[in-house]
């Protein structure tokens, strides 16, 4: 999955793509930012992970193969409208404005017509890795991380049948290393891909792909960061945002792709986990153990927490979409007001492809 947000935003149309510019939100001057709480759906269990697109929200319950589908036209009033239930748990979706792309962790990718959005029906299935870990959408095109079998690009040209049309495995350059692919991020041609080595699993790798030849992806840069990190969750920006269970919030330098460096940290030992980050012009919003955090990353090397909401309680995932932040929470589905005063009105879309 990824969030791209800059001076420039990609948008498809019915002819092909179309560029804008749009402006960052900008914060009151003085205050803290207090995102405020509008509506509330409770579910049975822990939430992992939050998808929004074209008037539902699609949750993951954590550790779980159940997926919920909430209409949200009305975010004070969120309502359960329908519901899939895969035979694995769940470990990622992926969702354009006809399909849903599932991965779970024993049952391959499978894939959902949304031609009914509340009653997501099950259409295909790419199966030929049981595990997939992580998706992540391009133009025309699926990438998974599918663990040992490093990184697999899925042809969409038929939505509801991915087919390989592209490969990389990290194996085979290093028959002596055991790598561990479980995340995947794609920002303009490139790929940044979370990797560990089994040898020394308390750290991870960012691995850079070239895709703009999807049918034969080709690694640029191999970056050991280090650091003990869980993944990187969003690149917006020229910076990747990486989450720790440990360290908190980690920021990388991405302008040149053949040398990934760290620029900042947020430590959040505090507050025990970081659990995702979603972009929203120069802030973020972090899923922590402690609710949201709202981070100033106007200044990559420097981080700084300027506001918070769900005090203690969990969050797993979230979302930003148009006026609203939406959370994956430990007992159900919280919707916000993002809590930022804006210079003018300004909707930046989550992108997807196709």
């Amino acid at each position: 999955m990824f969030h791209r947000f800059g001076v420039w935003c990609l948008i498809a149309v019915s002819v092909g793509l179309a560029a804008y510019p749009v402006t960052p939100p900008v914060q009151a001057r003085g205050g803290f930012i207090t995102p405020e709480l509008v509506g509330f759906a409770a579910t049975n269990g822990p939430l992992n992970t939050v998808h929004v697109m074209g008037g539902y929200a699609y949750v993951v319950s954590q550790n779980q193969s159940r997926l919920d589908v909430f209409t949200i036209t009305d975010p004070t009033m969120p309502q359960l409208a329908g519901s899939y239930t895969a035979t694995s748990a769940i470990t990622d979706i992926e969702v354009t404005s006809t399909h849903l792309y599932v991965a779970t962790n024993a049952n391959g990718l499978r894939v959902l017509s949304l031609v009914d959005p509340a009653h997501p029906q099950e259409v295909g299935a790419f199966t030929q890795f049981p595990q997939v870990f992580s998706t992540s959408l391009g133009l025309g095109y699926l990438v998974i991380a599918v663990g040992g079998a490093g990184l697999r690009v899925l042809s969409l040209a038929s939505p509801a049948m991915p087919a390989e049309i592209g490969a990389i495995d990290w194996q085979d350059s290093s028959p002596s290393t055991t790598w561990l692919t479980y995340g995947v991020v794609i920002e303009g041609r490139f790929a940044y891909v979370s990797a560990s080595n089994l040898r020394s699993s308390i750290y991870r790798d960012v691995f850079v792909v070239d895709l703009a030849l999807p049918t034969n992806p080709m690694a640029v840069e191999q970056s050991e960061l280090r650091i003990d990190v869980e993944t990187l969750h969003a690149v917006w920006g020229s910076y990747g945002y990486l989450t720790s269970m440990v360290e908190g919030l980690t920021v990388v330098d991405l302008r040149d792709p053949t040398a990934i460096t760290v620029t900042g940290l947020l430590d959040t030992t505090a507050i025990r986990s970081t659990n995702a980050i979603a972009p929203f012009g120069y802030y973020g919003y972090m899923a922590t153990a402690d609710g949201v955090k709202v981070v100033d990353v106007s200044n990559p090397a420097a981080p700084t927490e300027v506001g918070s909401a769900l005090a203690g309680t969990g969050a797993n995932g979230l979302v930003v979409d148009g006026t609203y932040l939406y959370v994956a929470g430990q007992d159900g589905l919280y919707i916000l007001t993002h809590g930022l005063q804006l210079d003018q009105k300004v909707y930046l879309p989550r992108i997807h492809f196709p």
